[in-house]
């Protein structure tokens, strides 16, 4: 598209953090209810949207943004020290992608975990909790009105995920003014 468009690439993911950043604020205000409110499945395409607009990206520029001090010969050829720097440049990039999943992975888990845990352990008793945190369908075990609350505890704790990743989509925009440049990159 940044290409077909002729756009520079960095409008195209200010965009597509914007479209991250507000499909997440809207899946922390779904309403708790006993079944899938199907407006959320909106929601989930505008930050799917944004988080695919900006990975695909992420990719497609980092060939293009290698900088020239970076392209060091060490071998006669030309075009063999380009595709040497380009290589770590995507290495790069694939690692910390991972290493950010994993992070976010592990924070999302803590807070699910330490709310859940700290909400419901006056409400459940120690096995009944660990049966939740084990697997959700040991809420079906549960008497009814201890089924609402446990729901409800759990889609609090959704919530406050979801605020989580706001924060971090947010802070999609000081990488991406750091990418900005006097000329900018438009790919052909």
């Amino acid at each position: 598209m940044a290409s077909r468009l002729k756009t520079p690439p960095v409008f195209i993911m200010l965009v597509g953090t914007a479209l991250q950043v507000v499909g997440f604020a809207l899946l922390s205000t779904i309403p708790i209810t006993e079944s899938i409110w199907k407006g959320q499945y909106g929601y989930e395409v505008l930050s799917g949207l944004g988080m695919g607009a900006n990975a695909g990206l992420l990719v497609v520029i980092t060939p293009y943004v290698v900088e020239k001090r970076d392209q060091r010969e060490y071998l006669p050829c030309d075009a063999v020290p380009r595709l040497m720097s380009e290589a770590v440049a995507m290495g790069s990039i694939v690692q910390l992608r991972m290493m950010g999943g994993a992070i976010g992975l592990a924070v999302a888990t803590c807070i699910l975990n330490s709310y859940t845990q700290s909400n419901l352990s006056a409400v459940l008793s120690p096995d009944q909790l660990h049966a939740v945190l084990e697997q959700a369908g040991a809420i079906q075990s549960l008497q009814p009105a201890m089924q609402e609350t446990v729901i409800s505890v759990f889609a609090k704790a959704f919530a406050i995920q979801f605020r989580v990743l706001i924060g971090t989509s947010a802070a999609q925009y000081l990488m991406i003014l750091l990418m900005w440049q006097t000329k900018l990159l438009r790919i052909a």
